[in-house]
């Protein structure tokens, strides 16, 4: 029995879609392993999540203030049956558990367009330990870059607005947790996203890479839901880029 149970775990492990999302969550461990050993990073990046924290509190006080009444008015029905009861209180939670994980997405998104100078001195470190040197780009290149980095944050904001519509719409707000693995993918992306920018890609070519590698990406991702993610997200920079490294062929 106990032989039938380990060769089940090992084809579970070496079964390719969990592989590759396996790789992903393994990435940002990774990271960790790195930072642990450059206190002068692991300094610089308490500052974004300083940042972080006081948007967040913001944010926080409001739900506390008008969360309940907000919560009530997106379910299609009231509790005044006593067979609706359960659903109505169920539903409720499933609610209240998603607004507070999203509650946590503006920080994130705020933290990650200020910092990103930081993050891109992070990931410079990072690559130029792996691979002995960092891609270097040309004043046009990175104007250009600008442009299509531009494009990629308009992506992934539309995106995620559209999912926010969807949880506060009776009956669709039912697919909140496929939506939570696509909003994974992206917080995911984005972070990973640093070596391509300085390789000037464009957007098309960002998107398709991100598109190939969606599992290991997702994987990735799945970290940033953890509602602490203000504090995971500014770490998760050196996993990253340490992932979009593995997946990118040798140069």
């Amino acid at each position: 029995m106990l032989e039938k149970i380990k060769g089940f775990l090992k084809k579970l492990i070496t079964f390719k879609p969990l592989k590759s999302v396996i790789v992903g969550l393994r990435g940002y461990l990774d990271g960790l392993w790195w930072i642990k050993s450059k206190p002068l990073y692991l300094l610089l990046l308490f500052i974004p999540i300083a940042v972080a924290i006081v948007v967040l509190v913001a944010i926080l006080t409001a739900l506390i203030v008008s969360g309940n009444e907000l919560i009530s008015s997106l379910i299609p029905f009231e509790a005044t049956i006593w067979y609706l009861i359960p659903f109505y209180y169920l539903l409720w939670g499933v609610l209240a558990v998603m607004m507070f994980i999203l509650s946590f997405i503006p920080p994130l998104l705020i933290t990650n367009l200020l910092s990103s100078p930081l993050y891109e001195v992070v990931s410079c470190a990072v690559e130029r330990e792996v691979r002995g040197i960092v891609v270097e780009i040309s004043w046009r290149q990175a104007l250009l870059a600008m442009v299509e980095e531009g494009k990629k944050v308009a992506f992934i904001l539309l995106i995620m607005l559209l999912m926010f519509v969807v949880v506060f719409i009776p009956v669709l707000n039912l697919l909140t947790f496929p939506l939570l693995l696509v909003n994974a993918f992206l917080l995911g992306w984005d972070v990973c996203d640093y070596p391509l920018a300085r390789r000037g890609w464009s957007f098309r070519e960002r998107l398709r890479f991100a598109g190939k590698n969606f599992l290991a990406l997702m994987g990735f991702g799945l970290w940033l839901l953890i509602p602490l993610q203000f504090v995971i997200a500014p770490l998760s920079v050196a996993g990253g880029t340490l992932l979009t490294l593995k997946l990118l062929p040798e140069e």
